[in-house]
């Protein structure tokens, strides 16, 4: 699901890509979102954008979305 996204937004490093697969999952986890619903669409292009402006740190970006 956010690989998808990830491509449309510019490149992203294959560890960067673990990094925010990670945190999608805790999201949809902790939030019970279906990881291919609207919702979790929502979520994903929310935290890429956040890591794209610059917030990568795990614990910053899990508690902006959870």
């Amino acid at each position: 699901m956010i690989e998808k996204h990830a491509n449309m937004s510019g490149m992203l490093a294959p560890d960067d890509l673990q990094v925010l697969q990670k945190i999608f999952d805790i999201i949809c986890e902790k939030r019970h979102i279906a990881k291919n619903s609207i919702e979790a669409k929502r979520e994903a292009r929310i935290l890429l954008d956040i890591y794209m402006a610059g917030i990568r740190s795990e614990s910053q970006l899990l508690g902006m979305l959870v």
